[in-house]
């Protein structure tokens, strides 16, 4: 790759990693849901693993205590470290920032915990201009991934519609995160060829079981300016009618709540903080992709939304859900949660029913 010539100069605007957090750090874990709860409500038992998927993590600048921060991850929570290899395609950068390092180590560490066995290749743009991103996100794919993670996004102009093809790779399944700004959806998000994720607040009782699931006040959610409505959406009663012939994201959502977190360790700057946003939620889901990968080989890049919507019931959602946790209450600043698909969850919250399925379903 010639690193001296922008693949995609769209604009002098960056993505924006998509964590949430307090900026609070300690020495000790703070409070936040722990990889025991969020497995066990969802349903993933140790069965549920990802041996021999490999799960690539587009960032930006660098974070030189990855690996040394999931292990002290796994350690305190009694994980498998997982295989991690980092890239560099355009060069190492001369700075960082505290954002880029948490986002980073946010993401190995929950993809770890959803995607046991799998090997995460962590590939660092030099910035995070879109540009050096998108760039980023071409190298990633040259790795020959199962899953690409990209939990970063900017609002949608003009220029990104020539980049869509960048998502157009059959074998590899791209997750992207919607955003943190409510009712608002980000590129890359909102392209069709990617499964894009929302986020849910997520409440346990003190047996950590599920009290309530609903709409994460902040997520973002809604209606592209630039895409059209692709073909597994505009089968699936009624977004069409919802979205006026235009894409709808989220496809699906987790756990995603800052007011809530999720445990993570970022030596650099502190230790244990607890944090949130729809990353939370996309690092969460691309294990949960690799998992499904592992388990359904034929589900690549678009199969991803064929076979999620099939699941949910193909050409409309059926109810009682099966093989999703559907969202019905809650809303952000536009869109409010109903019974099926709707434009601040989806299809609703991935479980393991979801991974485990016949492979008959996916091909009637």
């Amino acid at each position: 790759m010639n690193i001296n010539t922008p693949l995609y100069p769209l604009s002098t605007s960056s993505f924006l990693p998509h964590y949430m957090s307090d900026e609070i750090f300690s020495d000790t874990v703070l409070q936040g849901y722990s990889p025991s709860q969020l497995r066990n409500v969802y349903g993933f038992d140790s069965s549920m693993r990802a041996d021999g998927i490999k799960i690539a993590v587009v960032c930006a600048f660098d974070n030189v205590a990855l690996q040394y921060n999931v292990e002290e991850f796994c350690r305190r929570f009694s994980l498998e470290v997982p295989e991690i290899s980092v890239f560099y395609p355009q060069g190492r950068a001369q700075i960082t920032t505290d954002s880029w390092i948490t986002e980073s180590s946010l993401d190995v560490q929950w993809i770890s915990v959803f995607a046991p066995g799998a090997q995460i290749m962590c590939v660092f743009a030099q910035n995070a201009l879109t540009d050096s991103m998108l760039s980023a996100v071409e190298y990633a794919k040259t790795l020959r991934p199962d899953v690409i993670c990209m939990c970063f996004g900017t609002q949608e102009s003009a220029g990104f519609s020539q980049s869509n093809s960048i998502f157009q790779d059959e074998g590899i399944i791209f997750v992207a995160s919607c955003g943190n700004t409510s009712a608002l959806a980000d590129f890359p998000s909102t392209s069709g060829h990617v499964l894009s994720v929302g986020a849910t607040e997520l409440v346990l009782d003190d047996r950590n079981r599920r009290i309530s699931e609903s709409v994460w006040k902040n997520t973002g959610s809604g209606i592209s300016d630039l895409f059209d409505i692709p073909e597994y959406q505009r089968i699936f009663q009624p977004i069409q009618s919802l979205t006026g012939g235009k894409r709808g994201v989220p496809d699906v959502s987790f756990c995603g709540s800052k007011e809530y977190g999720a445990s993570i360790f970022v030596s650099q700057r502190g230790g244990w903080t607890s944090a949130g946003g729809t990353s939370l939620a996309c690092a969460c889901v691309s294990g949960i992709c690799a998992c499904t990968a592992k388990s359904n080989p034929y589900v690549k890049n678009e199969g991803i939304h064929e076979y999620f919507y099939s699941l949910a019931g193909k050409t409309s959602y059926n109810i009682p859900q099966y093989y999703f946790y559907d969202i019905i209450f809650g809303s952000n600043a536009r869109y409010s949660a109903t019974d099926g698909w709707d434009l601040c969850t989806g299809l609703g919250s991935v479980t393991s029913k979801t991974v485990r399925n016949n492979e008959a379903l996916f091909y009637s």
